[in-house]
Protein backbone atom coordinates (compact mmCIF):
# COMPACT_ATOMS: atom_id res chain seq x y z
CA UNK A 1 0.00 0.00 0.00
CA UNK A 2 2.81 2.17 0.50
CA UNK A 3 4.36 1.39 -2.53
CA UNK A 4 1.27 2.50 -4.18
CA UNK A 5 1.14 6.11 -2.58
CA UNK A 6 4.69 6.42 -2.52
CA UNK A 7 4.55 6.43 -6.60
CA UNK A 8 1.60 8.45 -6.67
CA UNK A 9 2.47 12.24 -7.11
CA UNK A 10 1.76 14.52 -3.95
CA UNK A 11 0.29 17.15 -6.60
CA UNK A 12 -2.90 14.32 -8.23
CA UNK A 13 -3.87 14.44 -3.75
CA UNK A 14 -3.83 18.48 -3.96
CA UNK A 15 -6.27 18.37 -7.10
CA UNK A 16 -8.80 16.19 -5.29
CA UNK A 17 -8.41 17.91 -2.41
CA UNK A 18 -9.11 21.27 -4.15
CA UNK A 19 -11.88 19.93 -6.27
CA UNK A 20 -13.53 19.02 -2.82
CA UNK A 21 -12.76 23.28 -1.68
CA UNK A 22 -14.45 24.20 -4.82
CA UNK A 23 -17.59 21.96 -4.05
CA UNK A 24 -18.05 23.11 -0.87
CA UNK A 25 -18.23 26.95 -2.59
CA UNK A 26 -21.46 25.43 -3.65
CA UNK A 27 -23.81 26.93 -1.09
CA UNK A 28 -22.19 30.32 -2.42
CA UNK A 29 -22.62 30.05 -5.73
CA UNK A 30 -25.52 31.72 -8.04
CA UNK A 31 -27.13 28.42 -8.76
CA UNK A 32 -27.87 27.75 -4.89
CA UNK A 33 -28.86 31.03 -3.75
CA UNK A 34 -31.26 31.40 -6.54
CA UNK A 35 -33.12 28.34 -5.40
CA UNK A 36 -34.13 30.65 -2.40
CA UNK A 37 -34.96 33.92 -3.96
CA UNK A 38 -38.96 32.86 -3.85
CA UNK A 39 -38.53 31.87 -0.37
CA UNK A 40 -37.45 35.50 0.31
CA UNK A 41 -40.09 37.47 -1.59
CA UNK A 42 -42.92 34.97 -0.19
CA UNK A 43 -41.63 35.39 3.66
CA UNK A 44 -41.22 38.82 3.79
CA UNK A 45 -42.95 40.49 1.20
CA UNK A 46 -40.04 42.00 -0.85
CA UNK A 47 -39.98 42.64 -4.82
CA UNK A 48 -37.99 40.28 -6.97
CA UNK A 49 -35.91 43.23 -7.94
CA UNK A 50 -35.26 44.11 -4.74
CA UNK A 51 -33.60 40.65 -3.93
CA UNK A 52 -32.11 40.78 -6.93
CA UNK A 53 -30.31 43.84 -6.71
CA UNK A 54 -29.33 43.48 -2.80
CA UNK A 55 -27.92 39.91 -4.43
CA UNK A 56 -25.96 41.97 -7.66
CA UNK A 57 -24.61 44.67 -4.95
CA UNK A 58 -23.27 42.04 -2.34
CA UNK A 59 -21.80 39.90 -5.81
CA UNK A 60 -20.00 42.89 -7.07
CA UNK A 61 -18.88 44.62 -3.92
CA UNK A 62 -17.48 41.08 -2.23
CA UNK A 63 -15.70 40.84 -6.33
CA UNK A 64 -14.02 43.74 -5.71
CA UNK A 65 -12.65 42.75 -2.09
CA UNK A 66 -11.52 39.77 -3.74
CA UNK A 67 -8.51 41.40 -4.37
CA UNK A 68 -7.61 41.83 -0.89
CA UNK A 69 -8.14 38.14 -0.10
CA UNK A 70 -5.57 37.44 -2.89
CA UNK A 71 -3.34 39.46 -1.07
CA UNK A 72 -3.79 37.06 2.37
CA UNK A 73 -3.43 34.12 0.36
CA UNK A 74 0.40 35.67 -0.57
CA UNK A 75 0.90 36.29 2.64
CA UNK A 76 -0.57 33.42 5.26
CA UNK A 77 -0.65 30.85 2.53
CA UNK A 78 -3.68 28.66 1.06
CA UNK A 79 -4.06 25.87 4.19
CA UNK A 80 -4.36 29.00 6.58
CA UNK A 81 -7.01 30.70 4.84
CA UNK A 82 -8.52 27.89 3.56
CA UNK A 83 -9.41 27.32 7.45
CA UNK A 84 -10.33 30.40 7.64
CA UNK A 85 -12.30 31.74 5.02
CA UNK A 86 -14.32 27.57 5.70
CA UNK A 87 -15.53 28.98 9.09
CA UNK A 88 -16.39 32.24 8.08
CA UNK A 89 -18.36 30.54 5.05
CA UNK A 90 -19.84 28.17 7.60
CA UNK A 91 -21.08 31.49 9.78
CA UNK A 92 -21.99 32.68 7.09
CA UNK A 93 -24.15 30.22 5.92
CA UNK A 94 -25.71 30.12 9.60
CA UNK A 95 -26.43 33.40 10.20
CA UNK A 96 -28.24 33.31 6.32
CA UNK A 97 -30.87 30.78 8.14
CA UNK A 98 -32.03 33.51 10.56
CA UNK A 99 -32.55 36.63 8.18
CA UNK A 100 -35.28 38.78 8.36
CA UNK A 101 -34.74 42.10 7.33
CA UNK A 102 -33.43 43.69 3.76
CA UNK A 103 -30.29 44.53 5.60
CA UNK A 104 -29.72 40.96 6.88
CA UNK A 105 -29.94 39.77 3.15
CA UNK A 106 -27.11 41.93 2.18
CA UNK A 107 -24.86 41.33 4.85
CA UNK A 108 -25.68 37.92 4.02
CA UNK A 109 -25.15 37.55 0.34
CA UNK A 110 -22.19 39.49 0.35
CA UNK A 111 -20.75 37.16 3.23
CA UNK A 112 -21.32 34.34 1.00
CA UNK A 113 -20.23 35.75 -2.06
CA UNK A 114 -17.10 36.45 -0.91
CA UNK A 115 -16.16 33.59 1.28
CA UNK A 116 -18.19 31.11 -1.03
CA UNK A 117 -18.25 32.38 -4.30
CA UNK A 118 -15.17 33.75 -4.38
CA UNK A 119 -12.61 32.89 -1.42
CA UNK A 120 -13.50 29.06 -1.74
CA UNK A 121 -12.68 29.26 -5.11
CA UNK A 122 -9.85 31.31 -5.84
CA UNK A 123 -7.55 29.67 -2.60
CA UNK A 124 -7.60 25.79 -4.52
CA UNK A 125 -7.04 27.65 -8.03
CA UNK A 126 -3.60 29.50 -6.38
CA UNK A 127 -2.88 25.92 -5.03
CA UNK A 128 -2.89 23.81 -7.84
CA UNK A 129 -0.99 26.60 -9.94
CA UNK A 130 1.62 26.03 -7.02
CA UNK A 131 1.96 21.96 -7.27
CA UNK A 132 1.93 21.64 -11.09
CA UNK A 133 3.82 23.31 -14.40
CA UNK A 134 3.35 21.29 -17.33
CA UNK A 135 0.28 19.73 -16.88
CA UNK A 136 -1.36 22.57 -14.92
CA UNK A 137 -4.09 23.20 -17.45
CA UNK A 138 -5.38 19.68 -17.09
CA UNK A 139 -4.81 19.72 -13.09
CA UNK A 140 -7.01 22.66 -12.83
CA UNK A 141 -9.45 21.53 -15.24
CA UNK A 142 -9.82 17.94 -13.42
CA UNK A 143 -10.58 20.21 -10.13
CA UNK A 144 -13.18 22.28 -11.65
CA UNK A 145 -15.20 18.73 -11.84
CA UNK A 146 -15.85 19.52 -8.33
CA UNK A 147 -17.81 22.75 -9.61
CA UNK A 148 -19.98 20.85 -11.77
CA UNK A 149 -20.69 18.11 -9.44
CA UNK A 150 -21.74 20.81 -7.06
CA UNK A 151 -23.87 22.91 -9.90
CA UNK A 152 -25.65 19.50 -9.97
CA UNK A 153 -26.24 18.22 -6.27
CA UNK A 154 -26.79 21.81 -4.18
CA UNK A 155 -29.68 22.42 -5.60
CA UNK A 156 -31.48 19.25 -5.28
CA UNK A 157 -29.82 19.79 -1.21
CA UNK A 158 -31.26 23.16 -1.15
CA UNK A 159 -34.74 22.63 -2.22
CA UNK A 160 -35.16 19.37 0.09
CA UNK A 161 -33.92 21.55 3.01
CA UNK A 162 -36.51 23.70 1.97
CA UNK A 163 -39.26 21.54 1.67
CA UNK A 164 -38.24 19.92 4.87
CA UNK A 165 -37.37 22.43 7.44
CA UNK A 166 -40.16 24.98 5.84
CA UNK A 167 -42.81 21.71 6.63
CA UNK A 168 -41.38 20.88 9.88
CA UNK A 169 -41.71 24.32 11.03
CA UNK A 170 -45.00 24.26 10.16
CA UNK A 171 -46.29 21.52 12.23
CA UNK A 172 -43.84 22.43 15.06
CA UNK A 173 -45.46 25.18 15.00
CA UNK A 174 -49.48 24.06 14.83
CA UNK A 175 -48.00 21.75 17.69
CA UNK A 176 -46.85 24.55 19.80
CA UNK A 177 -49.86 26.96 19.48
CA UNK A 178 -51.88 23.67 19.95
CA UNK A 179 -50.63 23.69 24.15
Amino acid sequence: MAAFFGRIYYGWVIVFIGALGIFFSGPGQTYSNSIFIDAYIEDFGWSRSLVSGVYSSATLVAGLIMIFVGRFIDRFGQRVMMVVVGTLFAIACFLNSAVSTIWMLTIGFFAIRLSGQGSMSLIPNTLAAQWFVKKRGFAVSLMALGSFISAMVFPIINTWLIDTWIGALHDNFGEFCCL
